[in-house]
C-alpha cells in the first residue's frame, strides 16, 4: 500500500503542476483546449477527494487512520487515492479506457 501512496503522489504532483499552468493561461484569458478544461475539471476532483485525508492526517491519535480509511473506502467502492488523468490530454485514440 506504501508503493501506492507514494506512486499515486507522484502522479497527483505532476499533475498539480499542469493543472496550475492550465488555470494560469485561463486567468490571462489565453485559448484552452476542451481537453486541457477536462483534465482541470479532473483533477480538481481528485484535490477535494484527498482534503479529507490530509485534515485526518493531521489529527493525533494512537492508530493510523488514513491507510485504515483507504482500505475502507476499497472495501465500499470509494477510492480515496487519486486517479491518474493525464491521459485526457492526449489524443482520444491514445486516451486510456477509465475502469
Amino acid at each position: 500500500m506504501a508503493s501506492d501512496t507514494w506512486t499515486a503522489t507522484k502522479v497527483e504532483g505532476e499533475e498539480t503542476k499542469i493543472a496550475v499552468n492550465i488555470l494560469s493561461r485561463m486567468i490571462k484569458g489565453e485559448e484552452v483546449s476542451e481537453k486541457e478544461k477536462s483534465f482541470l475539471k479532473a483533477q480538481s476532483k481528485d484535490v477535494a477527494r484527498i482534503l479529507p485525508l490530509v485534515a485526518i492526517s493531521g489529527i493525533p491519535i494512537p492508530i493510523p487512520i488514513t491507510p485504515l480509511l483507504i482500505m475502507l473506502g476499497k472495501k465500499y467502492g470509494f477510492d480515496f487515492l487519486p486517479k491518474d488523468h493525464r491521459g485526457l490530454l492526449k489524443d482520444d485514440e491514445d486516451k486510456p479506457i477509465e475502469e
